[in-house]
């Protein structure tokens, strides 16, 4: 399933200290500042978790009660998994089943993010219904999501009989489409 740079998935899952995404993704774009996954941060009163491409092209996660970040690689794109893993404190992007790039998440996380995390884009409204300005051209082979070791999202792409592509939970049993929550 393939997104445009405005449009992105709602999650339905907010985030907490013990989540880890793993994201099997290829970019279409490398346009700077975009987000892979997260919700929109910066703001203490809610937990900050995303992976993005920042100012200078690099392919980075941050998460925490504060903006802090990990700079792992240059974004490309190839297809790749990122595995961001808050319980166990590391990240890691793997091409072809093998890890290209990794680092340590230091930030401190006691909170639960107040909004769903987006794919392709991130939350930054309660409602989950908008990804402001920070929407990524990529492509989503799939997309699980973890609570301390539990599978809570297992999102997988499916073309319709339409012709229209959406991502199915196979957890909750239901489907996603890129501009709908």
């Amino acid at each position: 399933i393939e997104s445009t740079a405005s449009q992105a998935l709602n999650t339905g899952w907010c985030p907490g200290p013990a989540t880890r995404i793993e994201l099997d993704y290829a970019l279409n774009d490398l346009t700077q500042q975009k987000r892979l996954f997260g919700v929109a941060g910066n703001d203490s009163t809610k937990f900050n978790y995303a992976a993005y491409i920042n100012s200078n092209g690099d392919l980075t996660f941050a998460c925490g009660d504060e903006w802090k970040t990990v700079i792992l690689t240059k974004a490309d794109k190839a297809r790749h998994t990122i595995i961001a893993d808050s319980d166990k404190n590391t990240v890691e992007v793997l091409t072809d089943g093998r890890v290209v790039a990794s680092g340590a998440i230091t930030s401190v996380r006691t909170k639960k993010s107040l909004f769903m995390m987006a794919l392709c884009g991130a939350m930054d409204n309660a409602a989950g219904t908008s990804v402001g300005t920070s929407a990524c051209a990529m492509k989503i082979y799939g997309c699980k999501i973890y609570e301390a070791g539990e599978l809570v999202r297992d999102f997988r792409p499916m073309a319709l009989s339409n012709g229209v592509g959406c991502l199915v939970d196979a957890v909750t049993g239901y489907a996603t489409y890129f501009g709908k929550g």
